[in-house]
């Protein structure tokens, strides 16, 4: 257990400081500095507040700050699987439609930067035929699908694709016309993704840059070993041995 404990602890302050404060074309300590200052226009609160109200003059800018400066919210947690879109899928494939969009307003509100949520969100007021409620969706996936796409060009480690979950991979791979046919992990900091060729980007992998979920995963791993390793550990009664005389 101790040695579990001190290779997560070490694992873990690694990569909370490791990851550069430039990824590929993102400059982490700008965006952070931005969304932290009440001076600026990317103070993350009311920033975020306009992004859930559909704000449609929200700039490229106010997209970059909004998804990388998610990364220092308490709500980010990059690994979780919500079951609510399985369920929504569900509710659509049973003509449930209404059901099955406060379903997914609800992943929403958990997750506003999930990428799959917004664009079945869009896609379902399309359904029900809510052109405008469709447009606003659609909008902030595509603001969220440029953020990415001008982070790198996805070719190279250096040059890779930075998103905030592994699981944005995929709408990105899908908006390219891309297929996959295997993933792997390099140096806990990029997943690779192998492609079907031949593609429109004449490519066999494509790179994306996960050191900020990784870390988040590791520091999350390690502060639970931490907790568990600091509660106290009952106190067993030692057994009382018999007398002369008993």
């Amino acid at each position: 257990m101790k040695r579990l404990f001190f290779f997560a602890l070490l694992l873990g302050l690694g990569l909370s400081g490791a990851f550069a404060q430039t990824i590929s074309n993102v400059d982490l300590t700008k965006v952070y500095s931005g969304i932290a200052d009440e001076a600026s226009p990317f103070f993350y609160p009311p920033l975020l507040e306009r992004y859930k109200a559909h704000d449609s003059s929200l700039t490229v800018f106010d997209y970059h700050y909004l998804y990388y400066g998610y990364t220092k919210q308490d709500g980010y947690n990059p690994y979780a699987r919500g079951e609510g879109e399985k369920v929504a899928m569900q509710m659509v494939d049973e003509g449930k439609l209404e059901e099955a969009r406060l379903v997914l307003l609800t992943e929403f509100e958990e997750n506003p930067f999930n990428m799959n949520v917004i664009f079945r969100l869009g896609s379902l007021a399309d359904m029900q035929q809510k052109p405008a409620e469709a447009r606003q969706w659609l909008l902030k996936f595509d603001g969220l699908l440029r953020t990415i796409l001008q982070s790198g060009d996805g070719q190279s480690e250096e040059t890779a694709l930075v998103v905030i979950a592994p699981q944005d991979e995929y709408p990105i791979m899908g908006v390219l016309g891309l297929e996959t046919t295997g993933q792997g992990l390099v140096k806990n900091k990029y997943d690779v993704q192998k492609l079907k060729t031949p593609n429109e980007m004449e490519s066999e992998k494509l790179y994306f840059n996960i050191e900020m979920p990784f870390g988040h995963m590791a520091r999350t791993f390690t502060q639970k070993i931490v907790k568990a390793e600091s509660r106290p550990k009952p106190v067993k009664a030692k057994k009382m041995r018999g007398t002369a005389g008993n």
